[in-house]
């Protein structure tokens, strides 16, 4: 279980429930550019996508430690949220603060493998550590909410 961030322009769905009863609700639709941050080992995973996803331990362990607290971000674990200028300029502060703190740090994300363990068992095994995958997040997060900000009407982060 985890949770998945889109950002892009809103759309909004109608669906039927039962006789009389209309479930409305909001999306960002999704986004590709060619020029997408793109970093090692993320083995084709965004394919140049305006999405993350990550377990929900992950994205609060993330929050924590680039200082966007839940109630900052204002994501919930399922909703839509309007991308504003104080979003863009607390996610931008975060990836400053970052880069300050780790002056040296390259984006990307670690890469794993299955591997047999001593004890016979099988496990994934993180094989390239040198990365750092909290800037590569901020980075990703960064430049998809600029883009959506920049170039949609009515620009939104969807969290489900």
């Amino acid at each position: 279980m985890g949770i998945d961030i889109s950002m892009g322009q809103l759309s909004v769905g109608v669906e039927q429930i039962g006789d009389t009863e209309l479930y409305v609700y909001g999306r960002a639709q999704k986004a590709t550019h060619p020029n997408a941050p793109d970093f090692p080992n993320m083995n084709g995973y965004s394919l140049m996508l305006n999405h993350l996803s990550m377990s929900y331990t992950a994205w609060d362990n993330f929050l924590r430690k680039v200082g966007l607290a839940k109630e900052d971000f204002t994501i919930q674990y399922s909703g839509v949220i309007l991308i504003t200028l104080p979003l863009l300029q607390n996610v931008a502060d975060a990836r400053y603060r970052w880069q300050l703190k780790n002056p040296d740090a390259q984006p990307g994300y670690w890469d794993f493998e299955w591997q047999k363990l001593s004890n016979g068992e099988t496990d994934l095994v993180e094989t390239d550590t040198q990365y750092d995958y909290v800037l590569a997040t901020l980075l990703r997060l960064e430049g998809w909410l600029n883009w959506a900000y920049r170039t949609q009407a009515q620009p939104v982060v969807y969290s489900y």
